[in-house]
């Protein structure tokens, strides 16, 4: 486990340099947006290029609390986000006090923290947040009202949970039978 911790860190950090080297060499980041409120602004004002970078990435993490990798991760990286899949989610407790850690109320950054709850054969969380049909239950209604219920369902149950974003719904297409997207594509 440890050497592929190691491992997964070295890509990491080649990853990083390479992207750093690659912004240096286009552009200096002078100004964040002005739709950024101004904290965060003011934080990214003063990154270097690779905290920048890093403020790209959205990862995924193991285990189900706040361990090595993670505190590598968000407290030595300051990667921009974290992506929950299912081995990710512990007990109640778990999850509560790991979500609790990573909104730190005085982050000058805010983590997104995400997941990806499409419905259907695509669930991350089992508990606490509505089991839809999949994409081609909710396409075979035709009714586009029901499909925006369910996204409201999905999307404010996990807001409530502290998720920040969700990957789902995608918007595939099968347009052949062959198709591996299958019954994920309305």
């Amino acid at each position: 486990m440890t050497r592929s911790i190691d491992r997964n860190r070295r890509w990491l950090d080649i990853g990083i340099a390479l992207a750093t080297v690659l912004v240096t060499a286009r552009s200096s980041w002078a100004r964040a947006p002005d739709s950024i409120e101004p904290r965060v602004s003011d934080a990214i004002r003063h990154m270097s290029n690779e905290q920048r970078i890093a403020q790209l990435l959205l990862v995924g993490f193991p285990g189900t609390t706040f361990n090595g990798e993670l505190e590598f991760l968000v407290n030595t990286r300051h990667v921009g986000g974290l992506v929950f899949y299912a081995h990710n989610i512990g007990t109640p407790g778990e999850f509560h006090a790991l979500m609790l850690r990573l909104h730190e109320p005085d982050a000058d950054v805010p983590l997104f923290i995400a997941t990806d709850q499409e419905g259907g054969e695509v669930a991350r969380l089992s508990r606490d947040v509505p089991l839809l049909p999949g994409n081609m239950a909710l396409g075979a209604t035709g009714a586009p009202t029901l499909a925006e219920r369910a996204g409201r369902a999905v999307g404010g149950s996990l807001r409530a949970l502290g998720f920040t974003m969700n990957l789902a719904p995608v918007l595939d297409l099968a347009t052949r039978p062959e198709s591996p997207i299958g019954i994920r594509s309305f």
